[in-house]
């Protein structure tokens, strides 16, 4: 597969840190510890994450 673009890459970074303080913050289940987001794809044209 190709590599992102840079600009793909920016906005994967963001949303994998959205979606991590996301996780730490508004999950209420008990059950979730400790969680890791460790990446995020995106498609080039950012149609897809």
């Amino acid at each position: 597969m190709s590599e992102m673009s840079a600009r793909a890459q920016r906005i994967a970074d963001q949303i994998q840190r959205e979606i991590a303080t996301l996780i730490q913050l508004e999950a209420s289940d008990p059950r979730i510890g400790m969680v890791s987001v460790t990446g995020v794809d995106v498609s080039n044209d950012l149609a897809h994450a």
